[in-house]
């Protein structure tokens, strides 16, 4: 069966489409491994439910009733050797899988075959950092934990059919609580790290404290089960079976208070993100500071400090004289010197509300310097506070999820600082509806010597380890994104196009050579469509774009009431990583598969290339089309009532002017509602593959 969803997600998921790779068999676990531990759990069931009655038809329980053991640790060994034979056997498959996807892989590269084959069915393995979690810190609390209780029913009722029924119950309660369960509670729920939660060959899934402290407490649960049996157990070993059954309500006791404290910082974080909403709903009728320019230097220490030293360049709001400067900011980083106008000034960070005292009040329309320096590591969940809906309330079988859940990543394999984090100080409330205002930005960023980031426009290298963002056009926000890239660059009508991926998936980019080059290539058509753009007054304001691999788990919609792409911030096209571990080189050879997308090249192995790129970088399910690029070119700087009308009637209308010169159409509009959704489709693998069917990719 486990090698069965390996083969039905390959052929599932062996397609281009942006989210195909979600459900892939390289991050099966996410969707898959809940299932596998529940098989072997129901193994440990039908193994150690019986376990008395095979002794006594072996004639083996005289032997044991009259030897000096005691209860406990007869049942211990019992809940070893049960739990040892079902672990090994996961074990086994696991390397099976394993060798046999790497085996498979060999043979189908070096047959050189053209079509899907049984080799490519096959070749398959599993992200191994989130096997690896399965197959430890997972299975051996679930399977200890379902042994203990199958021994205690067994010795309490003393009778293999109640046991088994009630064992099964009890299963079954646990599956349907983990698929009705809301997200924030899936952790404490859930028997699988990664489930729900997608493998990634950027970012590694790993247990975080919630989790460790239910797995804690399952081990607990099992020990107090386990002595709870042996109290109960008909044999008699001259124990006191009361203190037997006083340890155990105590282990048992520490167990639910180590469950119930999991559930109390899974409910803090909703609380939290209630109190900051308050607080940036308690000052959106603030007159704020128009923002001119920002600069400074940004120190990142992956996974440890994010170092801020900026001077920001505002401005009075018109006709007013504030005493008061107001922004926003995570509240996780911590707020060290301000000056204003060279004079050390007071400030307050309270809730994501920065508040700076002004030495005289601010005439109007009058600009001043205001310097900060900042630090400490930006709190994620301070982004997105007034979502129309929230993630972490809503099933694990909501598609919503396939859009990303973290709304920042700070590690030392990745770091993304995305706009919707405010890491950066921001004029306006934290909250989807503030009004745009667009500054200059000249920012030098600090990273280790191996790393490169991508931001807005072009980036300047100044040595290693150390870059320069300052392009001539003001933008309406920052996003700064770093890991250890590669990097594939061109250059046409003066803008630099480059793709940054991770080292894993960088070779999944080559042999498109010929798809870019010449009078119909890629790059060709990307210049003719800029240049026309910029005849018809929507020029590209930026010297480079950059399209990023950004990890799956990264969030790629934004927050208020329309929940909008966040896929695109100035200068940059986020690519989360679904769709690189597909396997391009059997798609583009296979002649199954055509995207029909033109002009015809030479060959049909280059027009099945470029129509698997233009899918690729289409970001369809993830952001409808790539037609929203074109919030690079166009920003609105409506202000008032009807705003969000005024910026929406304008997208509209520049995407339009900007596709058709392309002979493509576009709804202009994007809103992450209709993954919000449970999958009603037949098939659910394709409707959580293709975001909401394969009618909906155009």
């Amino acid at each position: 069966m486990i090698l069965g969803t390996l083969v039905i997600t390959t052929q599932a998921t062996s397609q281009m489409a942006p989210l195909a790779g979600a459900y892939a068999p390289r991050f099966v676990l996410s969707a898959m491994g809940n299932y596998w531990l529940w098989l072997f759990v129901l193994a440990v069931v039908f193994l150690a439910f019986d376990a008395r009655q095979q002794d006594e038809r072996a004639r083996f329980a005289e032997v044991l009733d009259v030897r000096p053991i005691s209860n406990l640790a007869l049942l211990g060994g019992r809940l070893a050797g049960t739990v040892l034979v079902a672990w090994l056997a996961f074990i086994a498959i696991a390397v099976l899988i394993q060798a046999g996807g790497n085996i498979s892989h060999m043979v189908y590269e070096a047959s050189g075959s053209d079509t899907a084959s049984v080799w490519s069915s096959l070749a398959v393995a599993v992200e191994p950092v989130s096997l690896f979690v399965l197959l430890t810190i997972d299975t051996l609390p679930a399977l200890a934990l379902t042994a203990a209780l199958v021994m205690f029913l067994t010795s309490a009722l003393r009778a293999r059919v109640p046991t088994i029924l009630i064992a099964l119950m009890l299963i079954g309660v646990h599956v349907y609580a983990v698929a009705s369960a809301p997200m924030f509670l899936l952790p404490i729920v859930s028997l699988v790290t990664s489930y729900a939660d997608f493998a990634s060959d950027i970012v590694p899934t790993v247990p975080d404290p919630s989790i460790l402290l239910q797995r804690v407490a399952l081990l607990l649960f099992a020990a107090a089960l386990l002595i709870g049996a042996a109290a109960c157990h008909p044999r008699d070993d001259g124990r006191s079976r009361l203190r037997q059954g006083m340890a155990a309500a105590v282990l048992a006791t520490l167990g639910a208070v180590g469950i119930a404290g999991a559930v109390a910082h899974a409910a803090n974080d909703l609380a939290l993100r209630e109190q900051w909403l308050a607080a940036q709903q308690a000052v959106q009728d603030l007159q704020y500071p128009d923002l001119r320019r920002i600069r400074g230097e940004v120190r990142i220490d992956p996974g440890s400090e994010l170092i801020l030293d900026l001077e920001m360049r505002v401005a009075a709001p018109t006709g007013e004289t504030p005493q008061r400067l107001h922004f926003s900011m995570n509240p996780a980083l911590e707020v060290g010197a301000v000056q204003v106008a060279g004079t050390s000034a007071d400030a307050t960070h309270v809730d994501g509300v920065l508040a700076i005292e002004v030495p005289e009040a601010l005439g109007p329309d009058t600009e001043l310097t205001v310097s900060l320096q900042a630090g400490g590591v930006p709190d994620g969940r301070f982004a997105y506070l007034d979502s129309a809906v929230d993630w972490r309330r809503l099933p694990a079988s909501n598609r919503l999820l396939l859009l990303g859940t973290d709304a920042l990543l700070f590690n030392r394999h990745y770091v993304a600082l995305p706009p919707g984090a405010v890491w950066l100080p921001t004029t306006g409330p934290n909250l989807a509806d503030r009004p745009p205002d667009e500054f200059t930005v000249d920012l030098s960023i600090h990273v280790p010597e191996t790393w490169v980031v991508a931001g807005p426009g072009r980036r300047e290298t100044m040595t290693a380890g150390h870059f320069r963002f300052s392009p001539a056009a003001p933008v309406p926000e920052v996003g700064i994104f770093a890991s250890r890239f590669e990097r594939r660059a061109v250059e046409t009508e003066d803008v630099t196009l480059e793709v940054l991926t991770v080292p894993e998936h960088a070779g999944q980019l080559d042999g498109f050579d010929e798809v870019m080059e010449g009078d119909d290539g890629l790059v060709a058509r990307i210049g003719a469509m800029l240049k026309a753009a910029a005849e018809r007054g929507l020029a590209y304001p930026y010297e480079a774009f950059t399209m990023v691999e950004v990890p799956s788990r990264l969030r790629g919609y934004g927050g208020g009431w329309q929940m909008d792409t966040a896929l695109f911030p100035p200068g940059l096209a986020l690519l989360p990583e679904y769709g690189f571990p597909t396997r391009f080189a059997r798609v583009y050879r296979d002649r199954r598969y055509s995207f029909g997308v033109g002009p015809k090249l030479p060959s049909e192995e280059a027009d099945r290339k470029q129509g698997m790129l233009w899918r690729l970088f289409a970001l369809e399910s993830a952001a409808d089309t790539p037609q929203h690029a074109v919030r690079n070119v166009f920003t609105a700087d409506a202000r008032g009532p009807g705003t969000m009308a005024v910026d929406a009637l304008c997208r509209i209308l520049a995407v339009r002017t900007l596709w058709r010169l392309y002979g493509d159409e576009s709804k202009a509009l994007f809103a992450a509602h209709r993954f919000a959704r449970p999958a009603t489709d037949a098939n659910p693998l394709r409707q959580f593959v293709w975001g909401g069917g394969p009618d909906e990719c155009r």
